[in-house]
């Protein structure tokens, strides 16, 4: 017979862990009333001052919706990261819509989406889709967006 003790640590650490897989839509303030990350926003981000100098010369703000999930440490790595830049960044409105780890939400979006590998942020210009980085950014972050965000002008 297995030891009883065990079993209700066990039951506890799954639940305690499924806490923090946050499946849905969000907008950036839910997001961060309903994550239990320690670091939302990774506020010791030191991006390159070359890359935002660049960041600064685009006129398009194209939206922005990122796939992530809760459980995902690339996610908790990138999603921060994009937050400490978000308030120097030439985007509109910021979507956030956090996948189980079968990289499905409540209403269908990732699958609309082809979203494989999170995190993805993808950009729209007038609601269509000008590209994405998905997972991680090849580089530095702020030249990714800038890539990114420069193929919306």
């Amino acid at each position: 017979m297995k030891n009883p003790l065990i079993l209700i640590l066990f039951a506890l650490v799954l639940f305690s862990c499924h806490k923090q897989y946050l499946r849905g839509y969000y907008t950036k303030e839910e997001f961060f009333s309903a994550c239990e990350w320690e670091k939302k926003v990774d506020v010791k981000y030191k991006a390159k001052a070359r890359w935002m100098d660049s960041l600064e010369t685009l006129n398009s703000r194209p939206d922005v919706r990122i796939y992530l999930g809760t459980y995902c440490p690339d996610s908790k790595k990138w999603v921060p990261r994009f937050f400490a830049l978000q308030d120097s960044l030439p985007v509109g409105n910021v979507e956030i819509i956090s996948v189980d780890t079968t990289k499905k939400d409540e209403k269908g979006f990732a699958l609309a989406d082809s979203i494989k590998k999170i995190p993805t942020f993808i950009f729209y210009k007038s609601g269509v889709e000008m590209g994405r980085i998905t997972e991680k950014p090849k580089g530095r972050l702020e030249r990714a967006l800038f890539r990114e965000i420069n193929k919306c002008e």
